[in-house]
């Protein structure tokens, strides 16, 4: 599955445009990560990706396998994580991952059917949290903090996670450990966007590189191995 950008621009109400004739996809099966400076418009177009804001101009729609083109819902088709997301102190991993399964639409939705316990576990297994499923947020290290979310959005089941700078702040190994299992959940069939500002690691596990430059595509292709001095 592909999500497709045509020509998408996007302006907060009298100001320039926070991003300007983007169009790019992304796909299933791809870690992505965006790279650019602050301010290059990179939080604005995951915006736009998790419906929190809707394009001024162009089109978003979305492409399956066989290439059909639907209309973009990101209500069923991503799982996003924001740049300014507060920790659940108290609540365990378990806890914090099971608010995945949530449904509003249900009597008791929060109330978990044996399905949505297995998906639990299973999300929690493979981000590695399993082991300290029964710790709360408030005793994890920032590795730790960073797989919990990974496995909420994991349990979530859809076609794309987006992260935004949800990698920073924790040392070299765990974030290497952390790049290499979103390329393993993405090569699973996953489609992760990360937003980074690591284009070492962004050039040894990504799929597929962004880069966004006073608001527009600077490089939009494999990593490229100058990375680190386009940045």
């Amino acid at each position: 599955m592909k999500i497709i950008l045509q020509n998408v621009s996007f302006s907060f109400s009298g100001d320039k445009p926070a991003i300007k004739n983007i169009s790019t996809s992304f796909a299933t099966g791809q870690l992505t990560s965006i790279l650019g400076s602050n301010g290059s418009g990179k939080t604005t177009l995951l915006r736009l990706l998790a419906g929190e804001l809707h394009s001024t101009d162009g089109k978003i729609h979305t492409q399956t396998p066989n290439t059909q083109n639907i209309a973009y819902n990101p209500s069923q088709s991503i799982a996003y994580i924001p740049q300014d997301v507060q920790d659940p102190a108290y609540l365990t991993v378990r806890e914090t991952v099971a608010m995945a399964r949530f449904n509003p639409r249900k009597f008791l939705g929060w109330k978990l059917s044996p399905d949505d316990k297995r998906i639990v576990e299973e999300s929690m297994t493979t981000c590695g949290v399993i082991d300290f499923s029964e710790r709360t947020f408030s005793r994890l290290s920032g590795g730790e903090k960073q797989r919990a979310w990974l496995a909420f959005c994991l349990a979530q089941q859809r076609n794309f996670m987006l992260l935004d700078e949800s990698l920073s702040g924790i040392d070299f190994v765990a974030k290497d450990e952390l790049f290499t299992l979103m390329a393993k959940i993405a090569e699973n069939g996953k489609g992760i966007l990360l937003v980074t500002h690591d284009p070492d690691m962004a050039q040894r596990h990504s799929h597929h590189v962004l880069i966004l430059k006073d608001q527009e595509i600077m490089y939009d292709g494999l990593p490229p191995r100058n990375l680190h001095s386009m940045i």
